[in-house]
């Protein structure tokens, strides 16, 4: 009862910090592909933003986001999983509405359509390994405290803050490599094709792991998911920049890009919320649940990586 509920406020919580970020990526970034000033359209915008986060507004903003969603997941927690998934589809919707139909766009001529193809699917693999990325970070601490013997007493929280130390240095170095690599080269899809198979069979490798030795060799999945995590973050962001739809309008298209990272912290959440609790339920001797859903992490990934061979206009 206590995973259940754990899982519920959490994916409340999520979705609700996700909502305002969710609004103010394409709004601003439309907004400043058409400003006029005599300091340009993009300064303005930094500034203010960079004032914004200075004087705490920003985190406040991401504060209050936390603490509402926070709240409403704990007023409809008896929903269930289902019913709170179902409130944050209700919020998307108008969400997606407003970007939609607030932001201009002329027809799409024929020699713009495979740029505009192109623009989809980068969308598209970035939105699938983001999910993966969220499913694995969001229920990594449970699954620590529900499936690993943890050394020294250590409870779930330290051990996933451990966890993320070789991840994080082994990602900052890989992202560094593989976008030298990249440009030197002049190819980016074997790159992130590489990554994403790999991050996948990562997450595979911990739907297997269990027991005292767990921690051990989870910390090792870690270190190498980071090298793999680093050169796609790298590569897959100058692939975005290689196919940009508009030159007049990259601010707008890359906020629009950006919903491909915001989403997946409203649904991957509640998501695997629903599959933890059905198959836990089922068996959860044997965490059958964690096994079902790390397995799902590891579609996500590896889809990510085979959705990028769609792509034409890179190499």
């Amino acid at each position: 009862m206590f995973l259940v509920l754990s899982v519920e406020v959490l994916g409340g919580m999520v979705a609700g910090g996700a909502v305002l970020t969710f609004l103010s990526g394409p709004l601003i970034g439309m907004q400043s592909d058409r400003l006029v000033s005599r300091f340009g359209r993009r300064r303005p915008v930094m500034v203010v933003s960079t004032l914004c986060l200075c004087s705490g507004v920003m985190g406040g903003m991401i504060l209050l986001g936390n603490i509402s969603g926070a709240a409403v997941g704990l007023f409809l927690s008896t929903l269930g999983v289902l019913g709170i998934y179902g409130v944050v589809i209700c919020i998307l919707i108008p969400c997606i509405a407003i970007t939609v139909f607030s932001t201009d766009e002329p027809p799409t001529k024929d020699n713009h359509e495979p740029i505009k193809h192109d623009f989809r699917w980068v969308f598209i693999t970035r939105f699938l390994m983001q999910q993966g990325l969220s499913t694995t970070v969001g229920f990594l601490e449970y699954w620590l405290g529900d499936m690993v013997n943890l050394p020294h007493c250590w409870n779930p929280a330290k051990g996933v803050s451990l966890l993320l130390i070789p991840l994080l240095c082994t990602a900052a170095l890989s992202s560094v490599l593989c976008g030298l690599l990249s440009d030197k080269i002049g190819r980016r899809k074997p790159l992130v094709l590489a990554a994403s198979i790999c991050m996948g069979a990562c997450s595979a490798v911990l739907a297997g792991l269990r027991g005292q030795w767990a921690f051990y060799a989870a910390t090792g999945v870690a270190t190498l998911f980071g090298l793999s995590f680093g050169g796609y973050q790298a590569v897959d962001f100058a692939l975005l920049m290689d196919v940009l739809p508009g030159q007049e309008d990259k601010s707008r298209d890359i906020a629009v890009w950006q919903q491909a990272l915001v989403l997946p912290q409203a649904l991957a959440v509640p998501i695997g919320g629903v599959i933890l609790d059905v198959f836990e339920r089922v068996n959860c001797q044997v965490g059958l649940g964690y096994i079902i859903l790390f397995a799902v992490t590891a579609v996500y990934f590896i889809l990510s990586g085979v959705f990028v061979t769609r792509i034409r206009r890179a190499k």
